[in-house]
């Protein structure tokens, strides 16, 4: 006696719908994120093993990336701060342009365009040992992580609609003129799923 095997329905292809409104959320954030930033400073402080300092700077449109083996005693910690615009460029000069109380005055400055990397290497703000490099560039470099999922969704759903138009597979694009059958030869994917195709997850 032998058991049947039913097998599974065919999975119906995916347009990335939520992917995409992920996108548009990421970019809808990202713009937010610049206007802010044109007059606050805002930073998120991030504090590693042994309380070692990373952060993020948002500022006058730019995103500037911190770190530093300065202990703060605080280990695996976060902390959100806002300031004015007087607060951030002080932080700029602190960071960025020269610190007063360190030694040397001023990091070593490399720029390219609208992208920087400035080091202390020795010595950080006055701290013996301690080092602190900063690298920043424009806000709008963080699109692409918003514009790629949004794209890909544009894509699928071109490719959906072209294949829908010449008679193939939504699926896997077989041509289907000429077949009656209810399934695709090649996939198994019903061929009358045209209308619930078109609508993404």
């Amino acid at each position: 006696m032998t058991r049947e095997t039913i097998p599974p329905p065919p999975a119906k292809p995916s347009l990335g719908g939520r992917r995409a409104l992920i996108g548009l959320l990421i970019i809808a954030s990202i713009s937010f994120l610049w206007w802010h930033s044109r007059e606050h400073c805002d930073v998120l402080a991030l504090f590693g093993p042994g309380g070692k300092v990373g952060g993020i700077v948002c500022f006058e449109g730019q995103i500037w990336l911190v770190t530093s083996n300065i202990d703060m005693d605080e280990p695996w910690t976060a902390r959100t701060l806002s300031g004015s615009s007087d607060d951030g460029l002080t932080l700029r000069q602190v960071l960025v342009e020269g610190n007063p109380f360190g030694s040397p005055p001023t990091p070593d400055l490399a720029s390219e365009g609208p992208f920087f990397l400035a080091s202390y290497h020795k010595n950080a703000f006055g701290l013996a040992g301690k080092w602190c490099t900063t690298a920043g560039g424009p806000i709008w470099v963080l699109l692409p992580l918003g514009i790629w999922p949004l794209a890909t969704w544009v894509f699928r759903r071109l490719r959906l609609l072209r294949r829908t138009r010449r008679g193939w597979c939504p699926a896997c694009g077989y041509d289907l003129q000429g077949t009656n059958t209810s399934n695709c030869p090649e996939c198994a994917h019903p061929t009358h799923q045209t209308t619930s195709a078109l609508t993404a997850k």
